[in-house]
């Protein structure tokens, strides 16, 4: 917030009474104002309390209402952030489900390819397996990097 107030100085004269050219009251002195400017600067959702008290004094209860809403946003931004981390939680299980239903499918396909006589089908299925926990151990050292080097 800028506030610029326009404050009208008199011009100085030399001496009491009389402009800079001698001349009492006269017509051609120059009118010289100066301008103040201050600036407030505040983060977060409230404003600071002094200029709350000024809101107040204005708008009768506005403080009041500008803190109630400023609780009220901080109450939805938590529950927001409540929600979207109990979805990831779940999209962690799901995709985790999935996985090891995906691996014990491929278990069983190797399972029942051996007891058929089949040589090649069970290598191709535990290499399937193989590969999928490779990538899931590669993925997990990845973020474990990642985070080790945001803390650091």
């Amino acid at each position: 917030m800028t506030v610029t107030r326009q404050v009208p100085v008199e011009p100085d004269t030399g001496e009491a009474g009389t402009s800079g050219d001698g001349v009492a009251g006269s017509a051609t002195a120059a009118s010289v104002s100066a301008v103040t400017t201050s600036v407030i600067h505040w983060e977060g959702p409230l404003p600071p309390p002094a200029l709350l008290e000024q809101y107040d004094r204005i708008v009768p209860g506005l403080a009041r209402q500008i803190t109630e809403e400023a609780k009220a946003e901080a109450s939805h931004l938590r529950e927001r952030d409540e929600v979207a981390l109990n979805a990831a939680i779940r999209d962690r299980s799901r995709r985790q489900w999935m996985g090891f239903w995906v691996a014990a499918g491929f278990l069983l396909i190797a399972l029942l390819a051996l007891l058929s006589g089949d040589k090649v089908t069970p290598g191709i299925a535990l290499s399937s397996i193989a590969a999928a926990a490779a990538a899931f151990i590669w993925e997990r050292r990845r973020r474990e990097r990642k985070k080790r080097e945001e803390e650091e």
